[in-house]
């Protein structure tokens, strides 16, 4: 029943690219390229029924459960213009000019949109699902008299996600800086520094949705992202 050949998915994406040399006085400004690229796409599966048994129903169709229609992505690498004839600290004295020219710069930065959140099988009865102040603990309506059990032996007929409705959306920046230092001769130390998610965003899985529940409602504890992490790295080339 669950490995139906039958069964249809279907993506719909516009994707956008763009990228950017900036040049000119590269001496003075360092040199900087740029690469932004968006997708808005739509996410839909046909694979099975809303009451398995029911043989003679037809398979809903309806957003998959990884559906995320905003992707976007924003990176660039930059040469940072420090030192002589460069654009800031135009005069380093002989021992600090070593340490502070030849750096290089990048970043990554990732924007996607939560995947729907699963949809509850039940009566509802107040007027809205959503909630006006959306937080970690009222992710969306979470008082449980709005909601109520159906009658045993009822038909499901509600989808089983919610468009509207999404987890978590998820951004990202990640940076990095590295540089290269000459010893002595063809003996070269490389160094080089980064951070992930250096904005220290959590990312938590979707609410709990049955409302007999004690955290009915509520996004999980744990997060499933790692917090910030800094990290420094060196290697000798000869």
């Amino acid at each position: 029943m669950q490995t139906n050949p039958w069964s249809r998915y279907r993506y719909d994406g516009l994707q956008l690219q763009a990228e950017k040399r900036f040049l000119g006085n590269r001496n003075v400004a360092g040199a900087l390229t740029v690469v932004f690229s968006y997708t808005y796409s739509k996410t839909f599966e046909c694979n099975h029924r809303l009451n398995n048994w029911n043989l003679s129903e037809p398979c809903v169709h309806e957003l998959s459960n990884y559906d995320k229609p905003q992707n976007i992505a924003f990176s660039g690498v930059w040469d940072i213009p420090f030192g002589k004839g460069r654009h800031w600290l135009t005069s380093p004295n002989k021992y600090l000019k070593p340490f502070i020219e030849g750096w290089t710069a990048s970043w990554i930065y990732r924007f996607t949109s939560g995947v729907p959140v699963s949809a509850m099988n039940v009566q509802y009865l107040c007027s809205s699902v959503l909630t006006e102040n959306q937080s970690h603990d009222h992710w969306f309506n979470n008082d449980p008299k709005c909601y109520r059990n159906l009658p045993n032996y009822t038909l499901r007929t509600i989808p089983d996600r919610f468009a509207w409705l999404r987890q978590m959306d998820n951004p990202r920046l990640d940076v990095s800086t590295s540089k290269t230092f000459p010893i002595h001769e063809r003996w070269k130390f490389y160094l080089r520094g980064e951070a992930t998610n250096v904005m220290n965003k959590p990312l938590y899985a979707g609410p709990d949705t049955g409302f007999q529940n004690v955290r009915f409602g509520m996004l999980p504890v744990g997060q499933q992202n790692f917090p910030r992490i800094v990290q420094l790295s060196g290697k000798i080339l000869f």
